[in-house]
């Protein structure tokens, strides 16, 4: 039985195989299948079965993809007893069946008429993101239900696909409807045939879950900075309850909307920032980093231990039990309050930090996001005993910091507090000081915390000194 009934099978043979790709075969004709029929028939004597009648396939296989030899070797060799016709139609029918995705690849007039591509509507795809004079990459293009949709307002499209059928479908429609902006090339989703910084915009659609991470950064890499990754799923019937989770963690927004197939359908969009793809490539070596310059009393990490001690001090002695780390990196301070105890939720710039510090905080909530954009909405959904930030907001600029502040002082709990732990000095002079000291080293796109300036706009903020350019500084309601 076929799990999205796009094809009747009945009406297939095995000689579809002549029409698959290399890859395609590949991933078919291996025998560690997760398929397995429901009469509990293993996959290598189904599709032994299904074969026997077709040794012109099984030839055709072993030349389009060799490294299914030792697979159809064995199926060949397998004593199978004397099959009749009929039950070399039902093993046919049957693995056509578990194989429909692959089918419908094969014929592209069926595939647009499948579920979630015959009733779509290119609104959802426009009120993702602004397409107009854009280039365009479309991932996993299939019949190009989102490349043609693009091509009417982009400048230029290029339509990404693994399946020739596919491929050669898009180009005769090219062709056929005169689309001068338009190009059509082979290339996978984690393995894509274009340089760095191409694109304005990535699309796909039901391309991105096999290896979330593999995929994201493969889409990341060929998009601009400030650019957009999209996930513009299709229409089908099925009743979905929520985003996927694992998106909404790396930071993309969704949108949901009903179908006209009687389903619930959620798409996704992330704008791309390269400085997020620094911070993912300093990642495995940022601990390491921010120690050797604490432990030489250098600028700007001279007094990171300290304050992150003192943080973790005020907070438990607080007896706070859940707690939002806003840049939480690796993980470095929040593990310990997670290993306390404290239900953690987070949000981080970097996808590969949020990624190595979830692997040590399996039951915490992370997610990936700029906070100069904003908190992530789910985070916006709960009240916080304590509110922690490390090194991070220094990335915002002054006026920036008094408004996200004040945005995060209502998701406090009633007795709750923010604690921030950064480059801070106690005023600006002390500020241009260490500046004049450290002028080879000193980052002017970043902004530090000088704190009687500060606490003009929070008279509430307190300041604590751990070393000559560093400081906790806690703020509480009123």
């Amino acid at each position: 039985m076929s799990f999205y009934n796009w094809i009747d099978a009945t009406k297939y043979t095995m000689n579809c195989f002549l029409l698959f790709d290399r890859w395609a075969l590949r991933y078919i004709l291996t025998e560690n299948q997760a398929w397995r029929p429901e009469n509990g028939e293993s996959y290598l004597t189904l599709m032994a079965r299904a074969l026997l009648p077709y040794p012109h396939v099984r030839e055709f296989c072993r030349h389009k993809c060799p490294e299914s030899i030792p697979f159809l070797d064995r199926i060949e060799a397998l004593p199978l007893p004397h099959a009749s016709r009929e039950e070399m139609r039902r093993a046919e029918t049957e693995i056509l069946e578990m194989l429909e995705t692959f089918v419908v690849y094969a014929y592209p007039q069926v595939m647009n008429n499948i579920n979630y591509i015959r009733n779509w509507d290119a609104k959802y795809l426009h009120r993702l993101c602004d397409l107009n004079d854009k280039l365009v990459l479309d991932v996993g293009a299939g019949t190009g239900r989102l490349a043609f949709a693009a091509a009417k307002v982009a400048r230029r499209v290029y339509a990404s696909e693994p399946c020739d059928m596919l491929r050669e479908y898009m180009r005769d429609r090219i062709r056929q409807e005169n689309i001068p902006n338009m190009k059509v090339l082979d290339g996978e989703a984690a393995n894509l045939p274009f340089e760095d910084n191409t694109f304005d915009a990535v699309l796909s659609g039901h391309v991105v879950g096999d290896d979330y991470d593999a995929e994201i950064a493969e889409m990341s890499r060929v998009c601009k900075s400030g650019g957009w990754i999209v996930c513009c799923n299709g229409d089908d019937e099925f009743k979905r309850t929520a985003p996927d989770e694992e998106l909404v963690k790396r930071g993309f927004a969704w949108f949901v909307h009903d179908t006209a197939e009687g389903g619930r359908v959620y798409d996704y969009v992330k704008q791309v920032s390269k400085n997020e793809a620094l911070f993912d490539r300093w990642a495995d070596e940022y601990d390491n980093d921010v120690a050797n310059t604490d432990g030489q009393h250098a600028y700007p990490f001279a007094g990171y231990q300290d304050t992150l001690a003192a943080i973790y001090d005020r907070v438990k002695s607080s007896g706070a039990q859940t707690v939002l780390d806003i840049g939480f990196g690796t993980g470095t301070l929040t593990t310990k309050l997670y290993a306390h105890g404290c239900t953690i939720y987070g949000q981080d710039f970097s996808e590969s930090m949020r990624a190595i510090a979830q692997s040590h905080m399996p039951q915490a909530h992370l997610y990936s996001g700029d906070i100069a954009q904003g908190l992530h909405q789910a985070l916006l959904q709960h009240r916080y005993d304590a509110i922690i930030a490390t090194y991070s907001l220094h990335h915002l600029t002054d006026e920036q910091k008094v408004a996200f502040l004040r945005s995060l002082l209502p998701l406090l709990t009633p007795n709750g507090c923010i604690y921030i732990g950064d480059i801070a000095f106690e005023n600006r002079t002390a500020l241009e000081a260490c500046r004049a000291e450290y002028s080879e080293e000193w980052d002017d796109e970043e902004y530090y915390f000088a704190y009687e300036e500060l606490k003009k706009t929070f008279p509430q903020l307190s300041f604590t000194k751990t070393s000559f350019c560093a400081a906790v500084l806690t703020l509480k309601q009123f």
